[in-house]
């Protein structure tokens, strides 16, 4: 592998035989595979060659920690997890000497990155770095797809770990250590399965979760969360050289793509630092072309436009900006479907000979990284005296030697002294800035965003600091809380290049078009104040270094108000929005701007009404998590519209899944509660069942109706909308539902949906060119989409190459406008006068619904921030709309909670409003529809709700006791009914139950399972507790305890918990919490408990008889697997314990029943446990002895099912009796009206002694 000059043959043979006697105590690497020291080569290991065999990311790293566990040159460390939670890591890698120093040498590498803060002198530089190994990381995996480099990684690690001792691979790993860190595991298996299934590795749509192949675009922000793991190990390292390995499938050859002369300013301006690069690496391909194994084959060095290179988001720039000064990216030329063809046999030697190369130019990286690193402190604090080496390319004389051919030439010359590379010449820094500020959050738009970005800074090594007391800079003054990014540091021209403004377009007209982003600044397209200062007083400002930032503040302002009200300013709004809704608490938007309690609130302001003491405590909540501030307010004069929680839908298909991606990361870092939308769910139609709103992402026209067309897709994958999806879509609009288009993807409405909007032509825009850059723009603050802006209507918009709209539709109203004059803010633009005053987002109605339309990109990458609102205000719009008021309508109707009357009378409006939408509806007539749905949302009865008033509520009596009534507001169809009352102060004692409701069985216990702090009671009819309305069901009296005192109530109670239990329309007993409150103290909660301890009594009254059996029959059938098994009570009569209620249970019930005796039960019970005072066999509500089913609490004989109460006649009571009769026994109802079944009965009637039913031979005892 390694050639060697030729030497005499005996000279040949002597050396061998010594090395073979030193590889045997010194060589890595053991002959005999069962010895404890011989490493496996990776075909061994995995079992396969991986130059030829497709090979999963998770088996290098089970061969990365292989070699850890076996060679004393490796060691496997953990960086973190992928999306799908798949663990990556990194191997370091050095001779073990340096590999038991490493973390020493690390600081040595931090030390040397802060010359000024560790006071180290040029020679202090020159001596550690002299003494010092260099740290050289590379990686592989970026794109999965390109899976060449990866796979031949373990090869390479097999090298490092074998390499003789007195190797030139092994001499220079003497002199680094290397990091390896392969990226992306989930790209890499969806790789494979992939092949595995369709036999190909290359065009699949889609990998990794979010962006696929685009991830190598969001570096500087640190995502998605694969690559802020690689940020964590380059930063922890910060390797002065580094290598990110690609792979090219396009032609066979490796090409070292960089860029010659970077035209971003920030990226080590000695240009001769990249021929140092390009040198080194060129260097190696010379040699590697005269190797045998890859003779004819391309060694190239390729060039991409100068302005693309330099944009932060690719981790080659990321760490061009962090003063690595070596290389960038590796591609390797593969051909072939799975195999890797020469380039994946070689791709190690590549690796090999990076490190031997990164280890001969050890110490001239070092020198030259450190010779930027104190140029670049040196230009921040204007340090005179001070610059660095700086060539003339055209004419590079160095001592009389021409070198513009070789420039690497001149930074090896061995005769240079170091100190010569910090003090030539000077240099005028006078137009360099000091400082960045961003201002504090008062002014700020966003806080939230403000933190977000100095955090971003933070996390990519920036120093920032925060300042401690207001500083003064001219005619500004900058008050405390404000950061300050000074650019005298190591890092500072990674802070300036991302906080600066670019202008690339002097550049026009040389031929060098841009192809990505080349307008990236940060505080633009985040919307964060930010301003750069060109005062040395800075430098001098009262501050303090900080390693996060919290600029944002949650809080509540006022208190007691009768509503809470949030500026709609920042991005965390529509957050706070949809969890409020979520929990169901009302939300709305103010039409107009509005003052109250002498506070000013703009358009749009969110408006939550203060309900209770829940919302209150959601709201501070809110305040406090999302760091936003409401406001407690009294009443507000401003029309408003209710907001409904949207159902967001995120259109995507196989054609273009990036732009789809990058939008869900955003949607899913705000919580959003979204669902993504196919092709086949559009072509399925009824789309305005399913959501409010519809987003398509960027991408072209064509791809939107046409789809994947690729052969080797699967069939599910192929298609798109075609001519019928796009009419359903237009369909789904004029129905209420709202769609948004962006950038590209908005020519689907220009060309098919016929509204009114279409864009300029190619001879219209004339020479208009403008990729990835940030063009300045005004929004609209009367146009929903635009309501965050409507106290700063200056908004910068991210546009790469979109639609130029032109708007003929008079109805159409225009969101976002260019810039009249100046437009292009960071960037590039050519013929910018034809987009002068053109909408960049227009609005249009359709129907009944609404598009949005951008010609920008408001979600570029996740990154612009700033634009969010835009998005996020339509989709609460579409909330807003005849829509969604119907879908929320009618899912409420679904959750068959209501009573049939008020259903009827809901669907009545919902007919209305469907046919209104079919006839077209103006604005005054969508206002009224929308107050008719929300006054039949508010006449909506509930079913079964139970209430717990306490009377009296404040003050004790002179009895010291106080009476609980549990009262029910509606019931339908209940056949038991429960509940358990808590008492939290143990001063008080429960002292009796009583009924209020005849003819149901009711059983209490003042001390529930002996606990004197829970009362419960139980009411059970067979044929079903009567409907009713507003009825009062018990009366709870509890007691102020001998000797204790107590002024009021005091929150003594803890609960209340109620549970219903029915047989449903299929004969199935079914049960339920129901929802509980309180009226005064305490709170509410639903639990099951059940009455009795004697086996076979399951309705309590402590005897077993017919009416136990009678119940034991409503649950035959019942298998403990069902769900209900034990909330409905089946397991209670589960009396054979065989785990279902079969004929041997209703057996034994109705052998109990048969056999009790009631001595037996008296006998058994506690002599203290009497019934009180003056009770009467009629009272306690217990059948007597030997009842059937058919006697006593069933209606009287010859009462058919159709008459009394039955389920035709609804929640009526009998003829002839009023709503004031029967339900309620405190309006002078007498026992003859109301839950009897016949009309007239009286208490002799019924159930009494007189019909066979004789009363007990003396009471039972209450249990």
């Amino acid at each position: 592998m390694y050639q060697k000059a030729k030497k005499p043959v005996f000279v040949c043979l002597l050396l061998g035989l010594l090395f073979g006697l030193m590889l045997n105590t010194a060589n890595a690497q053991g002959t005999d595979p069962n010895a404890p020291d011989y490493i496996q080569t990776p075909t061994e290991f995995i079992g396969h060659d991986m130059t030829q065999t497709l090979t999963r990311q998770t088996e290098v790293l089970d061969y990365m920690r292989y070699l850890a566990e076996r060679s004393d040159r490796f060691e496997y460390y953990k960086a973190g997890y992928s999306a799908r939670g798949t663990e990556m890591g990194y191997v370091v890698v050095s001779t073990p000497d340096n590999l038991a120093h490493w973390p020493e040498y690390l600081e040595v590498n931090k030390k040397l990155l802060d010359p000024v803060g560790n006071n180290l002198s040029a020679q202090d530089q020159k001596d550690l770095i002299d003494d010092a190994p260099m740290f050289y990381m590379f990686d592989a995996g970026m794109h999965s797809s390109e899976n060449g480099p990866v796979q031949a990684s373990p090869y390479a690690l097999y090298d490092f770990a074998t390499a003789p001792e007195g190797s030139e691979l092994y001499n220079a790993l003497s002199k680094l250590i290397v990091v390896f860190f392969p990226q992306h595991p989930d790209g890499s298996d969806d790789v494979v399965d992939w092949y595995e299934k369709y036999g190909t590795k290359s065009n699949l749509p889609t990998y990794g979760g979010w962006v696929s192949h685009d991830n190598n675009r969001g570096a500087w922000y640190q995502q998605p969360i694969e690559i802020a793991v690689w940020w964590d190990v380059w930063s922890k390292f910060c390797p002065p050289y580094y290598y990110d390995f690609h792979q090219g499938n396009s032609a066979e050859g490796m090409y070292n793509n960089t860029c010659l002369k970077p035209a971003e300013t920030n990226v080590n301006t000695d240009y001769s630092l990249f021929a140092l690069s390009n040198e080194i690496i060129g260097e190696m391909y010379g040699e590697m072309g005269q190797k045998e194994y890859a003779p004819g084959k391309k060694y190239t060095n390729t060039t991409f436009s100068e302005i693309t290179m330099d944009y932060p988001g690719y981790v080659a720039s990321m760490s061009l900006l962090h003063q690595r000064v070596g290389a960038g990216s590796v591609e390797i030329g593969c051909t072939g479907v799975q195999s890797l063809g020469w380039g994946g046999v070689y791709a190690h030697e590549v690796m090999d000979q990076l490190v031997i190369k990164a280890a001969k130019y050890k110490n001239l990286i070092m020198e030259n990284r450190n010779r930027v690193v104190n140029e670049t402190i040196a230009k921040g604090n204007h340090t005179p005296n001070f610059t660095y080496k700086e060539f003339d390319y055209e004419n590079l004389i160095v001592n009389g030697k021409d070198y513009s051919k070789d420039p690497l030439m001149t930074i090896i010359d061995e005769d240079a002294d170091y100190e010569d590379y910090l003090k030539l010449s000077n240099k005028d820094y006078s137009n360099y800035p000091y400082a960045y500020i961003i201002p504090e959050a008062s002014a700020q738009k966003d806080p939230n965003l403000a933190d977000k970005m100095v955090n971003i800074l933070i996390k990519g090594l920036v120093d920032v600091h925060k300042l401690n007391s207001d500083l003064v800079i001219g005619n500004t003054t900058y008050k405390a809380g404000s950061y300050v990014v000074l650019l005298g540091q190591t890092y500072g021209n990674f802070a300036k290049a991302v906080l600066e403004k670019q202008d690339f377009s002097v550049t026009a007209g040389t031929g060098t078009r841009p192809y990505d982003v080349v307008g990236w600044t940060m505080p633009l397209q985040m919307g964060v104040n930010c301003v750069e200062i060109h005062d040395s007083a800075v430098l001098n400002a009262d501050m303090t270094l900080v390693d996060h930032a919290d600029m944002a503040v949650g809080q509540v302002i006022g208190d007691g108000g009768k509503n809470f009200v949030l500026r709609n300013q920042q991005n965390k709004v529509i957050d706070a929005v949809c969890d409020l809704l979520e929990d169901k608490v009302k939300v709305s938007w103010s039409d107009n701007s509005f003052t109250v309690d002498g506070i000013d609130f703009p358009k749009g302001t969110i408006i939550v009404p203060n309900q209770d003491e829940d919302v209150e405590e959601l709201v501070a909540d809110l305040a406090d998590e999302l760091k936003l501030t409401f406001y407690s307010v009294g009443n507000i004069d401003v029309k408003s519209k209710e907001i409904k929680l949207p159902r967001i839908g995120l259109y995507y298909d196989w054609s273009n899944t990036t732009q789809e991606g990058w939008n869900r990361m955003v949607f899913e870092e705000y919580d959003l509660p979204f669902t993504r939308v196919t092709k086949n769910e559009v072509l399925a139609g009824d789309l305005n069942k399913h959501y409010d709103v519809i987003i398509i992402s960027d991408q072209s026209e064509s791809s939107i109706v046409n789809g994947a067309t690729a052969s080797f897709m699967p069939d599910y994958m192929k298609g798109g909308l075609g001519t019928t999806g796009v009419a359903l879509l237009k369909q789904f609009v004029e129905n209420g539902g709202y769609l948004m288009t962006m950038n590209a993807s908005s020519n689907l409405i220009v060309n098919r949906f016929d509204v009114g909007l279409a864009q300029k032509s190619t001879q219209e825009k004339g020479d208009w060119y403008c990729p990835g850059s940030i063009l300045q723009a005004y929004a609209n603050p009367d146009a929903a989409p635009a309501y965050s802006f409507a106290l700063d209507t200056n908004c910068p918009v991210f546009f790469n190459n979109g639609p130029i709209f032109k708007v003929t539709n008079p109805d159409a109203v225009s969101v976002l406008t260019y810039a009249y004059d100046k437009l292009m803010l960071s960037g590039y633009t050519v013929g910018e006068e034809a987009v002068l005053s053109t909408p960049g987002a227009v609005e249009i109605p359709l129907g009944a619904g609404q598009i949005l339309a951008t010609g920008m990109k408001p979600m570029n990458r996740s990154q612009a921030d700033g634009n969010f609102p835009i998005i996020f205000n339509f989709m609460l719009e579409s909330g807003t709309g005849l829509g969604a008021a119907r879908a929320d309508l009618e899912a409420e109707l679904a959750t068959g909670k209501y009573t049939a009357a008020t259903v009827a009378s809901a669907v009545y409006v919902i007919d209305g409003v469907n046919q209104a939408i079919s006839e077209g509806t103006s604005t005054e007539q969508e206002d009224a529809l929308l107050l008719a749905i929300a006054n039949a949302k508010d006449a909506l009865v509930e079913r079964n709700q139970v209430s717990l008033k306490v009377s009296p509520n404040v003050i004790l009596g002179p009895d010291k006791e106080i009476t609980l009534r549990v009262a029910v507001d509606y019931l339908e169809g209940v056949s038991v009914l429960e509940s358990q009352i808590k008492l939290n102060d143990d001063r008080f004692e429960f002292v009796d139950i009583s009924p209020l409701v005849e003819d149901v069985m009711f059983t209490r216990n003042l001390e529930y399972n002996g606990n004197p702090e829970i009362a419960y009671f139980n009411m059970y009819q067979i044929d079903g507790i009567p409907d009713a309305l507003q009825a009062d069901l018990a009366d709870i009296t509890i007691k102020l305890k001998d000797g204790e005192t107590a002024a009021s109530l005091n929150a003594v109670l803890d609960s209340v918990d109620m549970y219903v239990g029915y047989v449903d329309e299929n004969g199935v007993h079914q049960s339920e919490a129901i929802p509980s409150k309180v009226v005064g103290e305490g709170e509410a909660e639903a639990e099951i408990y059940f009455p009795s301890s004697v086996t076979g009594d399951f309705d309590g009254d402590e005897e077993i008889n017919g009416a136990d059996l009678s119940i034991a029959l409503t649950y035959y059938g019942a298998l403990d697997e069902d769900i209900d098994w034990f909330t409905s009570g089946a397991w209670y009569v589960d009396l054979d314990g065989d785990h279902d209620i079969d004929i041997a249970d209703l057996t034994i019930s109705a052998y109990l029943a048969a056999h009790f005796v009631d001595e037996l039960l008296i006998q058994s019970i506690d002599e203290e446990l009497i019934p009180d005072e003056g009770q009467t066999p009629d009272e306690g509500l217990t059948p007597d002895e030997g009842l059937t089913p058919d006697e006593g609490l069933t209606p009287d004989e010859g009462q058919t099912p159709d008459e009394g109460q039955t389920p035709d006649e609804g929640l009526t009571p009998d003829e002839g009796q009023t709503p004031d009769e029967g339900l309620t026994p405190d309006e002078g109802q007498t026992p003859d009206e109301g839950l009897t079944p016949d009309e007239g009965q009286t208490p002799d009637e019924g159930q009494t002694p007189d019909e066979g039913q004789t009363p007990d031979p003396e009471p039972v005892p209450e249990v």
